[in-house]
């Protein structure tokens, strides 16, 4: 049937992204008893009280997302050219597929709709370079808050921390040379017998010889301020609904639920209820409701996730998908 062409397909499949993003969101928020604890925390006196706090979380949200553009393209800016603006749409478009992806595969997918097929390469190459230092100062930061937190802490698992303890710090030393140093580490890769359904691979991570160490220091220092900002949007968000805690207690918390949820691999749609279970764990000396952490989670993803990717959606929707499929260019 000639109605079916390619056109017709991917109008379907935006119509099917809406209506999986907007299930997705609604068994999050609306399924269980999620959004009846989120009420339950929004009170009057709580929003007269504590309103700095909520709102300095949503000025952040913007902030974290330029941060999020900026780490990866400073690194596509001399494979590829691209203005900021195009960039920072394409983010938004990766944060709507990724929404319902483990580890957020989806957001290399979405990135690429924005550029044609000859810059998919280097897209992908770009942010998965930049997304693996963000995931370098996630486990940078986790770990020296794992090690501030103590080892009474981690008394039940003394022999597991002792271990991470003196095998963590020479591991992250040669993860950081290995990101800093990856002209040298190419050749090896490339030198690798691939098989089949990866042979692009050596091919894509050419693109990566011209991030030179400046670059990879302006992207790594972009991710750490990133790190610190939706970090501080947690704990801005657990202080308004409720938690007592020294501030310092509450982020270097922060860190090692990071830290802890980075090994889960889990969608960041299905993350909620383990962020309050590790909360609670983490903060369980002192006096808190765990509703209240659950709560705050939530409220997070609000802000970081749920708003930025329905106006990913948006943006996707508005999208030719089909200029962006097509080979048109050789790839270089």
């Amino acid at each position: 049937m000639r109605w079916l062409n390619r056109t017709t397909w991917i109008t379907i499949a935006k119509v099917g992204l809406v209506f999986v993003l907007v299930y997705v969101l609604y068994r999050q928020l609306w399924g269980g008893a999620h959004w009846e604890t989120f009420l339950g925390f929004w009170t009057k006196e709580r929003w007269q009280e504590n309103r700095f706090y909520l709102i300095l979380a949503f000025l952040l949200m913007p902030v974290n997302w330029s941060l999020e553009t900026a780490k990866w393209w400073v690194l596509l800016r001399p494979i590829y050219p691209s203005p900021y603006r195009k960039a920072f749409i394409a983010v938004l478009n990766g944060i709507s597929l990724s929404l319902f992806t483990p580890h957020r595969i989806g957001e290399y997918g979405g990135r690429i709709l924005n550029y044609p097929a000859v810059a998919h390469a280097k897209v992908i190459m770009a942010s998965l370079v930049a997304n693996f230092g963000q995931l370098l100062c996630l486990i940078t930061v986790g770990f020296i808050g794992i090690i501030c937190w103590g080892r009474s802490f981690f008394q039940t698992f003394g022999i597991v921390y002792d271990v991470g303890l003196y095998l963590g710090g020479p591991i992250l030393v040669l993860l950081w040379w290995g990101f800093f140093s990856i002209r040298r580490i190419l050749p090896w890769i490339q030198g690798v017998p691939w098989p089949t359904w990866l042979r692009w691979l050596p091919k894509t991570l050419e693109h990566a010889e011209q991030f030179n160490k400046t670059l990879l220091v302006q992207s790594a220092a972009m991710a750490a301020i990133r790190f610190l900002t939706y970090s501080i949007q947690f704990v801005c968000l657990l202080v308004f609904f409720g938690l007592d805690i020294p501030w310092h207690i509450l982020l270097n918390g922060v860190f090692v639920i990071y830290l802890l949820q980075s090994g889960l691999p889990l969608p960041p749609a299905l993350g909620l209820l383990t962020r309050g279970e590790l909360g609670v764990l983490i903060w369980q000396n002192y006096e808190l409701n765990p509703l209240a952490i659950l709560a705050a989670s939530i409220a997070l993803f609000i802000i970081n996730l749920a708003i930025p990717a329905l106006l990913g959606l948006m943006v996707i929707v508005k999208t030719n998908v089909t200029k962006s499929l097509q080979y048109e260019e050789r790839a270089d």
